[in-house]
């Protein structure tokens, strides 16, 4: 599946909001580095509750 430019900017959008979220929540002020595994499982996770779950 190909996505389309404004496809491309909205997941990049989620995908650092994601990034800056886990960053957030981190209980140190140590940064980690980007890691996409862990950034889609969370988006997939939303996602699932999203589509699957009507929330």
């Amino acid at each position: 599946m190909s996505l389309n430019k404004k496809q491309i900017k909205r997941q990049d959008f989620v995908d650092n909001s994601i990034f800056e979220l886990l960053q957030a929540l981190h209980p140190t002020d140590k940064e980690f580095d980007w890691d996409i595994e862990m950034i889609a499982d969370v988006r997939d996770g939303i996602q699932y509750y999203r589509i699957e779950k009507n929330v």
